[in-house]
């Protein structure tokens, strides 16, 4: 996984991965089949653990907007202490893979409808408690948190600093208010 996040897909060789595996070419071929199917496996892992992570934050819709603020807040540390700029796999995946390669994109579908889905409730819940305006759509700020996500990664692999992603983060988060 952590090859793939860090070169992507076609910058990736089976070389790199069995150096980085520490297995011979043949084990990796008889273990996964080809790259693709590696890649696949290694896409899903880092939606059952990172992202699953970063959405933990997300499973008590009860907390309301807070639990997006300390999404957003921790999102922003990450991003700065990945000394890498990797950014997020399944972000840097969308913009190379999405298009072109329909299991990747149905991988891909499955990660961004699970953290649509823990905004809405949230969101849901924020607006049955009266913290999150009545006029205001749950599903189209979850939708909008979403792409914000995505982009506030892109972003924090060439801007490195806090004070800026801060800056990014406060203007989407006023969508809340």
């Amino acid at each position: 996984m952590t090859v793939f996040w860090s070169k992507g897909y076609e910058a990736t060789s089976i070389q790199n991965l069995v150096d980085h595996m520490g297995v011979q070419r043949g084990s990796l071929y008889a273990a996964f089949g080809d790259k693709h199917n590696l890649f696949v496996e290694a896409l899903r892992h880092y939606g059952e653990t990172v992202i699953t992570y970063h959405l933990r934050l997300l499973e008590d819709p009860s907390r309301g907007l807070s639990a997006i603020r300390a999404f957003f807040d921790e999102l922003v540390n990450c991003a700065l202490e990945d000394s890498d700029a990797k950014g997020c796999f399944v972000t840097n995946t969308t913009a190379e893979l999405a298009a072109c390669d329909a299991v990747v994109a149905s991988e891909l579908r499955g990660s961004i409808e699970a953290m649509e889905a823990r905004f809405f409730a949230v969101l849901e819940a924020a607006r049955a408690q009266g913290e999150l305006a009545a006029d205001k759509d749950p599903r189209t700020i979850a939708q909008f948190l979403v792409a914000s996500f995505h982009g506030l990664q892109i972003t924090s692999k060439i801007q490195r600093q806090r004070e800026h992603l801060e800056t990014v983060k406060g203007t989407i988060l006023a969508v809340l208010d």
